[in-house]
């Protein structure tokens, strides 16, 4: 009778953890290469979200997190992955091949370096409790220049770590 008692708090712990502190994701696509990989012929990247930490922190920018797929997305995913761009009440453009908050152009080491910058695109004030998403495969990435900001409630968690293969292993 023990063992059974064991079990079952093994089975509600994963369940509880599962549900609300940590969960895995596979990289469904090339939008976030070289960061995180999920291209065509590629073994695709196992993330793991940090469920339990915008409960009691913010969003912040280049925080690469997992949302529930805006209705202007297509379809193929029930969630996503992208880095944060920009925060409420900022207005985000693209021009010159580089992403602006306001004036300033946003340091971007993390981009795909095979685009060659990012694509030019209009002024977006992002809204009190909304975020602007991109990949950073500029190239090959359905963002908020596509299906616009994403509401903060949408967010799952923010991507911590890759965990598989093993040879991508590592912190985010």
């Amino acid at each position: 009778m023990h063992a059974l008692g064991f079990v079952l708090a093994v089975v509600v712990t994963v369940v509880v953890l599962r549900m609300f502190v940590v969960a895995s994701y596979y990289i469904p696509s090339a939008s976030m290469e070289p960061t995180l990989h999920g291209c065509q012929h590629c073994e695709p990247d196992l993330v793991v979200v940090d469920k339990l930490s915008y409960r009691f922190g913010s969003v912040a920018r280049s925080d690469v997190v997992v949302f529930n797929r805006p209705p202007l997305a297509p379809p193929e995913d029930a969630q996503l992955i992208k880095r944060v761009i920009g925060l409420p009440g900022e207005t985000i453009s693209g021009h010159d091949g580089r992403v602006f908050v306001g004036a300033k152009a946003l340091p971007e080491p993390y981009v795909n370096p095979a685009c060659g910058g990012t694509a030019d695109f209009a002024a977006v004030r992002v809204p009190t409790g909304k975020y602007f998403v991109m990949g950073d495969n500029r190239c090959d990435s359905l963002d908020s220049r596509v299906f616009g900001v994403i509401p903060g409630s949408s967010i799952v968690g923010r991507s911590v770590a890759v965990s598989w293969p093993i040879k991508h292993l590592r912190w985010l």
